[in-house]
């Protein structure tokens, strides 16, 4: 039986290295049914209509060129503590790190970069206790085409996997329904759909050791100096007689020892693997042109995914207010609402005729950040709430810009708790409306804005995550 059910669906990310195109980090996460692929075609019609007793009356079809490829899926939102670094992260952080402009990781710190900026701008900001996110590393005309995600459907040996080749982000949003888990719905675009049919992308194997490339005749039996027959792949520098030696095994410390090449035959990409006595660790020297990867196995199955203590109540979310022009404080107990980053990515795509044409670079639009808050009309003289929250705006005719320091807490406002905040310098809050039901309630409109309206800055917001 060849049929695939959603669930045993899951998602896939990988990071290529920006530099060598070879991929260097790679993230697996569990998503909720209602997730979507797809990748349209854009087509021309040409109608022909004569008069006469006789006449011809057709219609043509031409494809002209491939749409983006459209994705999207949902996540809980689940920070944990992580053992390797020793930071807080989160089976999604990835997705954000990708919202925000990333291109590059770094393993050993937990942090996410751009490092199409100089210098390398850091996306986010990982501790023990907390990992933060900033639009630091946003400000770019394109987004980086070096991640690919993957929809693999696995159910023992029955496998099917897609790739969305060089995907991007395009919005965010977070819902805080106060009687559900805090969930992220994720939506963006590809350039490319690919059917990967049952072969398992490498860094998907879960095998604790593995490395990048393989060596025929080559198994890295300990002490074994082995002879390598044939080599594909990208043979540059590679020469028939030459040696390749894997750090950290002891089978092949130096070049002397490693494994000789007797052929060497071209081809456009490397498959792999050698599984004895090599670590994780361990990769192809690049003496001979196998240059290491960086492919980190720890993000592949970790304890995060399968921890069901940390999901997020809504239940207890709050909001903080302050009015900084006239120094007052605002404290609201939600009912529910949103928050949503737009990223407006559009594609340039070629117009030649007599080829379909594929698109070919992404353009981000105008950042917007904007949400909505759901509370009951509290009308209480002793203390700030919404009732003179509303009575305040209402009557407030001479600020244009009105601006609120405010921290949206998704869990609750205790730090040591599971919880994600969303933090905004400079909110510009619309009048709430009134809804009129068996108890009245305030819909309350607020949209992120760079401090003191210098659009230079990226400080809209930043959105923190606590373990």
């Amino acid at each position: 039986m060849a049929l695939q059910f959603t669930r045993n669906a899951g998602v896939y990310i990988e990071l290529l290295d920006s530099s060598t195109g070879k991929p260097k980090a790679h993230w697996k996460m569990s998503v909720l049914d209602g997730f979507s692929f797809t990748q349209s075609i854009n087509s021309s019609e040409i109608t022909i209509n004569e008069a006469g007793a006789t006449s011809r009356r057709a219609r043509l079809l031409f494809n002209d060129s491939l749409a983006p490829v459209e994705w999207s899926l949902s996540t809980y939102a689940r920070p944990f503590l992580d053992s390797a670094p020793a930071v807080c992260r989160a089976p999604e952080d990835v997705l954000w790190a990708m919202a925000l402009g990333a291109d590059d990781y770094n393993d050993t710190s937990g942090v996410f970069s751009n490092v199409s900026l100089t210098p390398d701008v850091p996306v986010n900001t990982a501790t023990s206790g907390s990992n933060t996110f900033n639009f630091n590393g946003s400000n770019v005309s394109s987004f980086g085409d070096n991640w690919n995600m993957y929809f693999a459907f696995e159910d023992g040996t029955n496998t099917q996997y897609y790739k969305l080749g060089s995907s991007v982000v395009n919005s965010v949003s977070m819902d805080f329904d106060i009687d559900g888990i805090a969930t992220i719905s994720w939506s963006g675009f590809a350039k490319e759909l690919g059917d990967e049919g049952v072969v398992q992308p490498g860094f998907i194997k879960t095998a604790a050791n593995r490395t990048q490339y393989t060596v025929t005749g080559a198994t890295g039996n300990a002490g074994t100096p082995n002879v390598v027959t044939a080599l594909t792949g990208d043979t540059t520098g590679l020469v028939v007689g030459s040696r390749i030696f894997v750090e950290g095994n002891t089978a092949y410390d130096t070049p002397a020892t490693g494994a000789l090449i007797t052929a060497v035959v071209s081809n456009t990409s490397f498959s792999y693997e050698i599984t004895t006595n090599i670590t994780t660790a361990d990769h192809f020297n690049g003496t001979f042109g196998l240059t290491p990867t960086g492919i980190s196995a720890k993000n592949t199955e970790t304890s995060g995914l399968t921890t069901t203590t940390n999901f997020i109540r809504n239940r207890i979310s709050t909001v903080t207010l302050d009015r900084t022009d006239v120094v007052k404080t605002y404290e609201l107990v939600l009912t529910g609402g949103s928050f949503t980053l737009e990223n407006n990515i559009n594609y340039l795509t070629p117009e030649e005729l007599g080829v379909v044409n594929a698109p070919l670079a992404n353009i981000t639009g105008a950042r917007s950040i904007s949400g909505s808050m759901t509370c009951y009309l509290d009308n209480d003289s002793a203390a700030n709430k919404s009732g003179t929250l509303f009575a305040d705006l209402v009557a407030d005719t001479s600020t244009i810009r009105n601006i609120f320091e405010m921290q949206l807490q998704m869990g609750g406002a205790t730090p040591s708790t599971p919880r994600v905040y969303l933090d905004m310098n400079s909110a510009h809050l619309e009048i709430p409306t009134i809804n009129v039901e068996d108890l009245l309630t305030l819909e309350i409109n607020f949209h992120g804005q760079v401090l003191g309206g210098d659009v230079d800055l990226t400080n809209e917001a930043t959105i923190i995550y606590n373990t």
